[in-house]
């Protein structure tokens, strides 16, 4: 997995949501924003993408 890479971290992370039972794949799209939260967090906290660019990525549509 490439942890620069905000679909493959939201592709693992739900799962692993799955793996532990915290979601069953009917319930994933309840749970993607949380991935894409979880991406895109570490994108800002490294330094990747500035506030302004997180905000408006989340802010979009799947």
């Amino acid at each position: 997995m490439d942890m620069g890479n905000p679909k493959e971290v939201r592709d693992e992370f739900e799962a692993m949501m799955v793996r532990a039972g915290l979601a069953t794949p009917g319930q994933l799209p309840v749970h993607k924003k949380a991935g894409k939260f979880a991406a895109h967090a570490r994108m800002l906290r490294l330094g990747m993408i500035t506030p302004q660019e997180f905000d408006q990525i989340m802010r979009e549509d799947d």
